[in-house]
């Protein structure tokens, strides 16, 4: 991270070397823990810079995230306004507009650890900085001639202040864009279906060392269904946690009732979930910001427009796994519902897989 402060010229290359480092350290450390766990002690060590040092150039942590952040705004500015004169108001407020969304999707990670530390006087003067350079432009004959009877300085302070505030939700959030469309629609529909292909409610039981509460009849027919619902419902809802609270927990409890834990798969699903749950609860940098993060590619960055990002949202993929999901879904309930007229049961109150393997060997353990 290479940034360039005003007002260092009082400072020799050695002291401004030493800043770049503990700037440096501070922001590789927000990228691995939360500020508040932070300590001088941490980012000294990070830097390679004695704490005696440290509080020559700062009193605090504090006042280096400031010092950090005081950088950012001053790129920022330099960076995010068009420097093309010819565009069209309209073009030139959009492309700002864009601009600073990318450059605070690169810079997130320090920008939420601001808001969640105090620091967001810092974001305030972030958006007075804008607001100022943005009365200059909206000033100019250009502009003015679009919306002559509208103040320059009130139309800069709401465009800034509108932006800085969407900005601020959006750093408060999981940087997650949820689109909404007919998929998910299909997709709920697939769930509800999904709930009707569990049959054998009074056929659970505890198994032999009562280690394991098992349901015989959920076979690999409704758990394939079930699969394929879910993970469309984590990539729709979760769609930066999709692998792991999607895919990976769903093939966790699914090999386990292939494998080796006939009729366990319920109690494993529930176990698994449990403790993912748990462990993303007390590590949230696991997920989001460390070498296994998976910000997936269809929510790159939070960016809606595939013409302008490439790796922005695709409905397509949404739409063509949640129609998968309906359909195999609608095949299986069409299997069970021909399974009990066969049989003459009720499936939901009798048990209509037990000529299955899957079932014989969960009842084995009963």
């Amino acid at each position: 991270m290479i940034m360039n402060y005003q007002n260092e010229d009082h400072l020799d290359l050695r002291q401004k070397k030493t800043r770049r480092l503990l700037v440096e350290a501070l922001a590789q450390l927000l990228t691995e823990r939360p500020f508040q766990e932070l300590s001088v002690v941490d980012i000294c060590r990070r830097a390679m810079v004695h704490r005696t040092t440290f509080y020559a150039h700062f009193n605090d942590k504090q006042e280096l995230l400031h010092y950090l952040l005081e950088g950012l705004e001053q790129e920022c500015v330099a960076t995010c306004l068009p420097q093309d004169p010819d565009r069209s108001p309209r073009e030139y407020l959009l492309t700002a507009a864009q601009n600073v969304f990318q450059f605070f999707a690169q810079h997130r990670t320090l920008y939420r650890a601001c808001l969640n530390s105090g620091a967001d006087t810092r974001v305030q003067t972030l958006e007075a900085c804008a607001a100022g350079e943005l009365c200059r432009l909206l000033s100019e004959p250009r502009f003015r001639a679009v919306s002559p009877q509208v103040d320059p300085e009130v139309a800069a302070r709401f465009y800034a202040g509108a932006m800085l505030s969407l900005i601020r939700w959006w750093l408060s959030s999981e940087n997650v864009w949820l689109y909404g469309g007919w998929w998910n629609w299909v997709n709920g529909i697939a769930g509800i279906l999904n709930i009707l292909c569990m049959t054998g409610w009074w056929g659970i039981y505890s198994s032999k060392k009562h280690d394991d509460m098992l349901w015989p009849d959920m076979t690999w027919l409704f758990i394939i269904a079930y699969d394929l619902w879910n993970f469309e419902y984590t990539y729709n809802c979760l769609p930066t946690h999709s692998w792991y609270c999607g895919l990976a927990l769903l093939l966790a409890p699914t090999f386990a009732n292939h494998f080796w834990n006939k009729g366990g798969w319920i109690q494993n699903r529930a176990n698994t979930l449990a403790l993912w749950c748990m462990f993303a609860q007390v590590f949230p940098l696991f997920q989001d910001n460390s070498v296994f993060s998976t910000i997936t590619s269809v929510y790159a960055d939070g960016f809606m427009n595939p013409a302008v990002r490439p790796t922005a949202a695709n409905p397509t993929a949404q739409g063509v796994v949640s129609i998968v999901a309906l359909v195999v879904n609608v095949v299986i309930l069409a299997s069970i519902i021909k399974r009990a007229k066969a049989q003459k049961k009720n499936p939901y109150k009798q048990e209509i897989f037990t000529d299955q393997r899957d079932f014989r060997e969960a009842m084995e353990r009963v």
